[in-house]
């Protein structure tokens, strides 16, 4: 390995203290695409460094009943007609998380079958913002996160996550493209 512009073994590395492998892996999920190749690359970091793999989903939007949209009232009915709105949308993002968790729950049972331990979060907001500020939170080491594959016009329009997360990351990021 060549750290400074020298040649430094794995062994000299690890009697000064500092590791050569991922201790921490922080693997980005996307609920809309089929995340296979991006969760099998990740365990197989994970395997040969003896790390631990830390799934996240981030859902579009913030979780705040504050800003859960309250449609106006009809005249005469208004305090009623938003309070079952507000109510109603409520249930629906609560149903929405716990669908998540369970979607979640799923990919690290997968992970800890296969001898890897793994953790789950999940947030709401800009995706790639949010990857990498969990990437920060959790310290983790490597970020793995999947690539669809817009270029062009389509990029500029629906955004990159991937290319947000690879030049804002606290860490290295491997991009699969799925």
């Amino acid at each position: 390995m060549i750290l400074g512009g020298r040649m430094v073994t794995t062994s000299r590395l690890e009697s000064q203290g500092q590791t050569t492998g991922f201790q921490t892996i922080l693997v980005a999920l996307d609920y809309r695409e089929p995340i296979p190749e991006v969760f099998q690359q990740a365990l197989d970091i994970a395997k040969a460094h003896n790390s631990l793999i830390k799934l996240f989903y981030c859902r579009t939007g913030e979780l705040s009943p504050s800003n859960l949209p309250v449609y106006p009232g009809f005249v005469g009915y208004s305090s009623i007609y938003d309070q079952e709105i507000l109510t109603l949308e409520q249930n629906l993002l609560a149903e929405s998380v716990e669908q998540i968790h369970t979607w979640i729950d799923e990919w690290v049972q997968q992970a800890t079958q296969q001898g890897i331990t793994a953790e789950s979060g999940h947030g709401f907001g800009d995706p790639g913002r949010q990857i990498c500020l969990v990437a920060k939170e959790w310290n983790a080491d490597l970020i793995v996160l999947g690539r669809r594959g817009h270029s062009g016009l389509s990029e500029w329009l629906l955004g990159s996550v991937s290319n947000y997360v690879i030049h804002h990351a606290p860490c290295s990021v491997l991009v699969v493209q799925t």
